[in-house]
């Protein structure tokens, strides 16, 4: 069976306006599902943390998980703002499609970065108390 070039074409180009029409809501998801993983992080920590260690002894390290965790949370804020571009013919489709994804691989990588120094600070105080 011998593929059709016009119709290769066709389903390329298909493939790809969809690709760019989902591209958007793909992030947005993504973005609503970083919040909620490092939300939900911050929460962990705190109630653990406040059943192991009721009474506030000083600076711990769960502080500072705090603070990781909340530059990733601006991170998930950020893909979660919607983004404004403007098409017009002298804009290649793909490429806008590959900065894209570039961008917001460069982003997630950031979250996860900072996410997971937030936890591993956070579980090494809630280590340590125990």
């Amino acid at each position: 069976m011998k593929a059709d070039p016009e119709k290769v074409a066709d389903a390329l180009s298909d493939w790809v306006g969809e690709e760019i029409k989902n591209t958007t809501k793909r992030y947005h998801d993504l973005g609503r599902y970083m919040f909620t993983v490092s939300t939900g992080t911050v929460a962990f920590i705190v109630s653990v943390n406040s059943v192991i260690n009721p009474g506030d002894k000083g600076f711990t390290a769960a502080k500072l998980s705090f603070f990781w965790l909340g530059i990733s949370l601006i991170f998930s804020v950020y893909i979660l703002l919607p983004k404004e571009w403007r098409l017009d013919g002298s804009i290649d489709l793909e490429d806008k499609l590959h900065e894209l994804v570039k961008d917001y691989r460069l982003i997630l990588l950031c979250w996860f970065g900072f996410w997971v120094v937030g936890l591993a600070l956070g579980l090494f105080d809630l280590a340590v108390l125990l």
